[in-house]
């Protein structure tokens, strides 16, 4: 599919814990089953074999957290990760949505990006993507 413009999302930290913030949007959100007004980073703990993997992104189900959606991937850019949110496809996971995070200095704001049913198909595609946020 081509690639369309992100829907751009702006977070401020609402709590801050040793290994966790909790974010809070500056709007609603009305994308059902992808992100939501409230959102939880937490460190990578080293849980599972992800590898490349800083942060993990949860979302606000009604009173819960969610399991992690995405790990927040590293870039050669600082403050700047990407990860994907998954579909199911013959009992696989296959990236669907692109999402790129930007944090400003000290965390206290993110931006996600979110680019609904895309998911480059190349290293060099993604580093595009990723260069124009930087």
């Amino acid at each position: 599919m081509a690639r369309q413009n992100p829907i751009k999302y702006v977070f401020n930290v609402s709590k801050s814990f040793k290994e966790v913030r909790h974010y809070k949007s500056e709007k609603v959100i009305t994308e059902p089953n992808l992100l939501t007004t409230d959102v939880n980073i937490s460190k990578d703990r080293r849980y599972n074999n992800s590898q490349n993997v800083s942060y993990w992104l949860k979302i606000r189900e009604k009173k819960k957290w969610s399991k992690d959606i995405t790990g927040l991937k590293v870039t050669d850019k600082p403050l700047l990760y990407y990860g994907d949110i998954p579909t199911k496809h013959n009992n696989r996971n296959i990236p669907t949505h692109l999402l790129v995070f930007k944090f400003n200095r000290g965390g206290s704001q993110l931006i996600i990006y979110l680019y609904r049913n895309y998911y480059p198909s190349s290293i060099q595609k993604l580093q595009s993507i990723l260069s124009n946020h930087y």
